[in-house]
C-alpha cells in the first residue's frame, strides 16, 4: 500500500541519520553522499561513475535523498503492521 510522508517525516528521517554520520566522520555533504549510495549496494551507482562534471556531483546527492525517504518509508510501513 501507499505510505503518506510529510515534510516532518523527511525531517525526522536526516535528523535521525545525522548523528550516525557524525559518528562515521564524514565532514562534507558529497561524502555522505557516497556512503548512502555505496552501503545501498545498488548497481546504479556504477552508473553515475560514468556521468562527467555537474551531474556526476548532483546525481549521487539525489539518489542518496531517494533512499534515506525509501528506507523512512519502509520504516512507517514496518510500524504499521506490527
Amino acid at each position: 500500500g501507499r505510505v503518506d510522508l510529510t515534510k516532518a517525516d523527511f525531517a525526522r528521517a536526516f535528523a535521525n541519520a545525522a548523528p550516525a554520520i557524525a559518528r562515521l566522520g564524514f565532514t562534507g555533504d558529497a561524502a555522505v553522499c557516497r556512503r548512502i549510495v555505496a552501503r545501498s549496494g545498488s548497481s546504479f551507482r556504477l552508473g553515475m561513475a560514468s556521468l562527467r562534471g555537474e551531474r556526476r556531483r548532483a546525481i549521487p546527492a539525489v539518489y542518496a535523498f531517494c533512499l534515506v525517504i525509501d528506507d523512512r518509508a519502509v520504516s512507517r510501513r514496518h510500524a504499521r503492521i506490527e
